[in-house]
């Protein structure tokens, strides 16, 4: 068609809104379908993500055949390596799967209230309704659902103060036989491990400088080597977030009496630890910190820390004991969320903040002491199936809280 000028056709249109219909009219746009959120909707996402879980069991099992397969061949360096790259590639679907298991439970609870439009607190109800009208579930709201849950450098105010009067200018970056590092004019920033042992020593010293930082990921980057374990300098003042994620063949922390602040996921995922030493020295645990360390057995808080932070020791399975000192003031939301096998929990006498779910789902713990200094606690904080009883002060803000939310308790 001569002449033909298309921008002609949008003559008089003023706005994306006027644009987008006429586009639609001309059949140059399909109109959009605003998604609706129903029972059936979140049942059937519910079942496919179970669908998915099934089918990284399978890829799960095929790992397992072919390194048995693998182990009765012949052995050599390269067979080995093999093996333990395979090895590696379990564990991101072993999160995988724990991951979409969580979000299709979440999926079939939600189905089930808004079919019914009323809360079920015997089920833990994530959602809340005073009255009878339908619930209105805002997605971005969900915790499960929220970006700063999963988000690894989550902001830490507690991370500063224990950075006071330190460097934070790069002056080079370099290499040597086992570390890319950063090199400030106070000391040296360990930014990723490219060295080949399996049992690490780290270094006291580089380039005449004191090695205080252990950097993001650090470690959780040498896929191809199954560390066992590592030996900490008592120069190292911090480990940045996720610096050891997934190291899943350590069985032992030995950490410095150097250490202060333990970043966001710095030791998640370590299925193997059995052994846990939390240094006199630490003041904050950042968020998610010892998450999914499936093994460990104990935990003792030390006089030092303030602060423990979001998701610290949540689903630490094996998890029996623990004892938070008189130095912690603020234990923040799923601290201790579905730690199945927690049987004994003492309080230190100067917190004052339980976050939301920090008991939530501990099955095992039949009796908590929560001290009077305590002034704020969250939503469902000590929620269990087979139920949880205060120990608690006549008159305490924690009397009153048990009161309100219909939970057992005593007064001493």
């Amino acid at each position: 068609m001569a002449g033909f000028n298309a921008s002609s056709l949008f003559e008089g249109v003023d706005d994306d809104k006027q644009l987008g219909k006429f586009l639609i009219k001309m059949k140059l746009k399909k109109p959009s379908v605003k998604s609706k959120v129903s029972p059936l909707i979140f049942r059937q996402k519910a079942l496919a993500m179970r669908a998915d879980k099934q089918q990284s069991k399978v890829y799960i099992q095929r790992i397992d055949y072919l390194i048995e397969e693998l182990n009765g061949l012949w052995q050599n360096d390269i067979q080995t390596s093999l093996i333990e790259s395979l090895d590696e590639m379990r564990g991101p679907l072993e999160e995988y799967s724990e991951l979409i298991d969580e979000y299709a439970s979440l999926l079939e609870a939600a189905a089930q209230e808004m079919a019914e439009k009323s809360v079920d607190l015997d089920k833990a109800s994530i959602f809340s309704s005073d009255d009878d009208e339908p619930i209105s579930i805002v997605v971005s709201n969900i915790p499960y659902l929220k970006s700063s849950r999963i988000k690894a450098n989550a902001p830490d105010p507690w991370f500063l103060k224990t950075q006071e009067g330190i460097s934070t200018e790069v002056i080079d970056t370099r290499k040597n036989s086992e570390y890319l590092y950063n090199v400030y004019s106070d000391h040296i920033e360990l930014i990723k491990y490219i060295g080949f042992r399996r049992d690490v020593e780290i270094p006291s010293i580089i380039d005449d400088k004191p090695v205080t930082h252990i950097g993001m990921s650090c470690f959780a980057l040498a896929w191809n080597i199954k560390i066992t374990s590592v030996t900490f300098p008592e120069t190292i003042t911090t480990i940045y977030n996720c610096a050891f994620r997934g190291c899943r063949s350590i069985r032992k922390l030995d950490l410095p009496s150097s250490l202060k602040y333990i970043g966001n996921y710095a030791f998640s995922f370590l299925n193997s630890l059995e052994v846990l030493d939390i240094p006199n020295s630490v003041v904050a645990m950042g968020y998610g910190a010892f998450r999914n360390c499936i093994g460990l057995l104990s935990v003792t808080i030390p006089d030092s820390t303030i602060r423990i932070g979001s998701d610290c020791f949540y689903r630490c399975k094996e998890l029996r004991t623990v004892d938070i000192s008189n130095s912690v003031v603020d234990i923040e939301g799923w601290a201790f969320k579905m730690c199945d096998n927690l049987e004994s929990v003492t309080i230190g006498d100067n917190v004052v903040n339980i976050g939301d779910s920090v008991f939530y789902e501990c099955i095992c713990l039949k009796k908590v002491d929560v001290p009077d200094s305590v002034d704020v606690i969250g939503d469902k904080a000590f929620y269990s199936r087979r139920g949880i009883a205060l120990e608690v002060s006549e008159g305490s803000y924690a009397e009153q809280y048990a009161r309100d939310n219909k939970l057992k308790y005593s007064t001493v």
